[in-house]
């Protein structure tokens, strides 16, 4: 969906489509999102007064009495530990994300693969609909038969193939080798990927 007016030129005439080449793929990530935060908003009894059941009065009263805890009875270890194994998932996960399409994207001289955007947004989207797929078919089933301390494990454990496939494909790329090694090792990263996904449950 980057740079429309190269692809449709047609579909999309006039110069604001080469101005802003890429606002087509960030009105289409922004639209998914908005339209699943008011189905969220609407659907959810969380979000939604209407779905909530009513409380019983003895269930208020409790609520009205029970004063807010202290910061230092909340934070005890079992929570700070939740915490940081969450931060630091997160951390790993938003830097890998923010560098993978870069390095997809940076000539093979100075590190990178050289692909196209289009080939980039086909392996992102590759990726999405994997592991849509595979968690909707098989999340369950693997957390109870891992444990959720094993598959944040292999989580984390995830990041060491997601970035060590990097300089390979590179090394690959440079050495001009097969390009069948090159979308082998771009799979091996769509599993690890996903792998590390399913540790967030």
């Amino acid at each position: 969906m980057a740079r429309p007016q190269d692809h449709w030129p047609n579909a999309f005439p006039g110069k604001f489509w080469s101005t802003y080449a890429y606002l087509l793929p960030c009105i289409a990530t922004a639209s998914v999102v908005t339209v699943i935060f008011f189905l969220t908003l609407v659907l959810f009894k969380e979000s939604n007064p209407r779905k909530r059941r009513g409380r019983t009065a003895s269930e208020d009263t409790l609520v009205d009495e029970e004063a807010p805890l202290p910061m230092r009875q909340l934070l005890t270890f079992p929570v700070v530990l939740s915490i940081s194994s969450y931060v630091l998932l997160a951390f790993l996960n938003i830097s890998f994300v923010a560098l993978f399409p870069l390095f997809c994207a940076m000539p093979v001289s100075i590190g990178g693969i050289g692909l196209t955007p289009s080939d980039i947004g086909y392996i992102m989207g590759a990726y999405g609909v994997f592991t849509g797929i595979f968690q909707f078919c098989y999340f369950a089933k693997i957390v109870e038969w891992l444990g959720e301390k094993r598959m944040y494990g292999n989580g984390i454990m995830s990041f060491l193939v997601l970035f060590g496939t990097m300089p390979a494909m590179n090394w690959n790329a440079r050495a001009g080798g097969p390009w069948w090694v090159q979308w082998a090792l771009m799979g091996v990263v769509i599993v690890a990927w996903t792998i590390m996904d399913m540790a967030y449950g």
